[in-house]
């Protein structure tokens, strides 16, 4: 008779302590931000567990969680390009007015933009702050309110477009 070893299926919390310090260090290596970096395992661990909740977790998911991690910090970093390439084509831009103008108008924007969002639907305003404001994505703002992706997008959408009426005089 021989013994078999049975291996107990590990608990998200043993894998979340035995591999959260390694992928902490994986995405800071890549971000070079402490912060962001603990933010974004945080969320990759956030993922799995919502994912996973309910199922085994599988002994074999350190795989999934470094490369979990790898994307995340890809989108991180591709983020960061975009607003690094939007801030360079603003400092870039031409200016045609001075200083006090462009405060002014920034203030006039501003409360304009407020005006425009106070009038929209509860259920719109809310998911256009929780998509502009607080960054989540439409599958997350879905998950939230209890909707579909397709009535969020269509939502972002119809704000977007009552948005860019109300605000025609400040656009390009």
């Amino acid at each position: 008779m021989s013994l078999v070893s049975i291996q107990a299926t590990p608990s998200f919390e043993e894998v979340f302590a035995t591999h959260y310090s390694g992928l902490h260090g994986y995405a800071y290596v890549m971000l070079r931000d402490d912060d962001l970096a603990e933010e974004t395992v945080q969320q990759v661990f956030y993922q799995f567990y919502v994912k996973k909740a309910g199922k085994q977790v599988l002994p074999s998911t350190k795989a999934y969680l470094y490369k979990s991690v790898y994307n995340a910090c890809m989108n991180q970093l591709k983020h960061y390009k975009h607003r690094l390439r939007y801030q360079h084509h603003i400092q870039r831009r031409p200016m045609s007015y001075d200083e006090s103008d462009k405060q002014l108008a920034n203030k006039e924007l501003e409360e304009k933009l407020a005006n425009a969002i106070n009038q929209l639907p509860q259920q719109r305003r809310t998911i256009f702050q929780l998509s502009r404001y607080e960054e989540l994505k439409n599958r997350e703002i879905a998950e939230i309110m209890g909707l579909s992706i397709k009535t969020i997008e269509a939502e972002i959408t119809k704000t977007l477009q009552t948005l860019r009426k109300e605000l025609a005089d400040f656009l390009p």
